[in-house]
């Protein structure tokens, strides 16, 4: 971190199985030191949580980037916010939630409400269309192309919009309920029904072909839970989230998982969701 009188700092922390909310990330890490506000960026899967946590106290902002998997951040994302320090006196959050083009959910909602009970200031979110990640396998992705230039031009303004904010010592501190941007029934939804926990029987099954399976470990490297083991060849835990970054990054087709059924099924909660928000990339707060 290099701070100087006119030069702030951020720390950004980021999760992103298939590439898409560091793209947004990147977009918003660019904004903010073009205005001043220069960045250091934590890949969350490859990073020492350990020595990250311990520079927390150094920055005034705080950067959280997520995918949304069954409208909540992975729970090893929201695992890391848990384990977050109380803040120091004006220390400041942003938020930034990705999400492929079904529901944004209440990852900026659920973020929120755990960093204001941890005394942060919650000074900006938005939201950020990307690829689906489960339709990788199509031969065009459910919203190619996204975060394309019109996303990247929205989170470029934002990162203006909390440059700004961030410099203001009156800035206006928001609330969880700020965050929160969907209808009481979708809200309800989310509660207690929309949780990963409850629809794993529901995902398409990831399989090792033993005999193909060289053990390169590139799995390994690019799963973002440390699921994966090698043991000769590559062995799955049970603490998947079903990003499929294993099946995506193999370079020998050995792990596979078979998601035409998923992929059909993304594109019909997206219609039935399109009636309840704008699935495209916004500011919240």
């Amino acid at each position: 971190m290099n701070e100087s009188k006119d030069q702030l700092s951020a720390l950004i922390i980021y999760l992103s199985p298939h590439g898409t909310t560091k793209k947004a990330v990147d977009a918003l890490a660019a904004s903010l030191n073009e205005n001043g506000v220069s960045s250091d960026i934590y890949n969350l899967s490859e990073c020492d949580h350990k020595n990250m946590m311990a520079k927390l106290a150094d920055y005034p902002l705080i950067v959280l980037g997520s995918p949304t998997y069954f409208h909540h951040a992975p729970a090893v994302f929201t695992d890391l916010i848990n384990k977050m320090p109380t803040a120091l006196k004006d220390q400041s959050v942003v938020l930034l939630s990705s999400f492929g083009g079904v529901s944004s959910g209440v990852v900026l909602y659920d973020l929120a409400k755990i960093l204001h009970r941890k005394k942060y200031d919650l000074i900006g979110g938005i939201q950020v269309l990307t690829e689906h990640c489960l339709t990788f396998q199509d031969a065009k992705t459910f919203y190619s192309g996204h975060p394309d230039k019109k996303d990247l031009e929205t989170i470029q303004a934002f990162g203006k919009e909390i440059s700004v904010r961030l410099k203001n010592k009156i800035r206006t501190k928001y609330s969880p309920s700020d965050f929160n941007d969907k209808p009481f029934i979708l809200n309800v939804m989310d509660d207690r029904i929309v949780d990963l926990r409850n629809f794993k029987w529901a995902m398409p099954g990831i399989k090792v072909n033993q005999s193909l399976c060289n053990s390169c470990a590139v799995c390994f490297k690019n799963c973002p839970t440390k699921n994966i083991r090698l043991d000769k060849v590559a062995m799955h835990g049970n603490n998947c989230i079903y990003c499929y970054s294993c099946v995506r990054n193999c370079p020998v087709h050995a792990t596979t998982a078979f998601l035409k059924p998923a992929s059909l099924t993304v594109k019909l909660l997206a219609k039935m969701f399109r009636k309840f928000e704008d699935q495209t990339t916004k500011q919240i707060v």
